[in-house]
Parts: C-alpha cells; sequence; structure tokens
C-alpha cells in the first residue's frame, strides 16, 4: 500500500518495499543543508538515497542540483516521483545502479549525503 508522509516541509511517498522515512532523519537534511550553503559551487550527492527525503529536503532549504544514488529500481522511482511532487525535479537526477556504475570517475560534488541501509540485506552472501 502507497503512503505519503510528512517529512519536514515535504510530502514523501513510499510503500513498504522501501525503508519507511524516519523523522529523525530530517535532521541528517538540516545538516546537510547547512554544509550546502557555504559549501564550494557544485551538486549534492545522496548515496543510498532510498526514497529521497533526505537529499530532497536538504535542497528544498539550500537548492542545489540533487544526484541521488540507489541500487533498488522500486526506491528509485519513488524518488523520482517525490521530487515531481517536492517541486525541485529539474535540479534532481536519479541514478539506479551499483555506485561504481553510475557515478563517473571525474564526477565531483560540493556535499555528499550517505545514509546506507541498516537492515539484512537479502543479497548478502551468508
Amino acid at each position: 500500500m502507497i503512503e505519503t508522509i510528512a517529512f519536514g516541509s515535504l510530502d514523501i511517498t513510499f510503500d513498504e518495499r522501501v525503508l519507511r522515512p524516519r523523522e529523525w532523519t530530517a535532521e541528517q537534511s538540516r545538516w546537510a543543508a547547512e554544509l550546502i550553503g557555504p559549501a564550494p559551487s557544485g551538486p549534492v550527492l545522496e548515496l543510498c538515497s532510498g526514497a529521497g527525503q533526505i537529499g530532497l529536503l536538504a535542497i528544498a532549504t539550500e537548492p542545489r542540483e540533487l544526484v541521488c544514488v540507489g541500487l533498488d529500481p522500486v526506491a528509485c522511482d519513488f524518488a523520482r516521483d517525490n521530487a515531481l511532487d517536492a517541486g525541485p525535479a529539474d535540479l534532481v537526477e536519479v541514478r539506479q545502479g551499483d555506485l561504481e556504475a553510475v557515478l563517473g570517475p571525474d564526477e565531483m560534488f560540493a556535499v555528499v549525503i550517505a545514509d546506507p541501509p541498516w537492515g539484512h540485506s537479502r543479497n548478502r552472501a551468508a
């Protein structure tokens, strides 16, 4: 079942296939926004972006280009949809795949946000 919840000033949509946005992670967005303001020019990179809520809320406060990277295609679809709903879709690029495959060796980012999954992965070797 698809849900939409308030995440800071944004409404974030997700379902049971992705990690539920946790309110305390809005603090990560506020901290990232504080770093974005004085950072050199360049885009923000959000690794393991899930539904995109942390990066989207950060750039809602401090507008910048945002590159969201995730492995799960469902989560990436939610990140794209949430970018459209949040308003800055023209500033957001979502890349689905392994980090090494979707980021170029010469790409540079002003700020990197990383919130890797904390649960067990079904892809992890036993």
